[in-house]
């Protein structure tokens, strides 16, 4: 855990970044308030350097990722949209 973020061991000998910038914590938060070193720690991929060997991770894409996920479900699917004075309607699905 670093002042710019926090490396994770991802396995086989490599390591990743989280970046400060895509962890979800408050400016005036230090990241070891919610972090501790062997921490299990869950992300997403963002970016791979072959030349430089270095992956970049990210918890708030992964966040993002759920959030667009658990929405689709309440997307309309086909193309008669349902609308009224209050505003658009949306059906979950079963």
């Amino acid at each position: 855990i670093t002042s710019f973020g926090i490396f994770v061991d991802i396995g086989d000998g490599f390591e990743g970044l989280i970046h400060i910038s895509r962890i979800p914590v408050k400016p005036e938060e230090k990241l070891e308030d919610h972090y501790k070193v062997g921490d299990p720690i869950t992300a997403v991929l963002i970016k791979i350097d072959s030349e430089q060997k270095k992956i970049a991770l990210s918890i708030k894409d992964l966040e993002r990722k759920n959030e667009r996920e658990f929405m689709s479900q309440y997307i309309k699917k086909d193309n008669q949209p349902s609308t009224s004075s209050l505003g658009a309607f949306m059906k979950k699905e079963e």
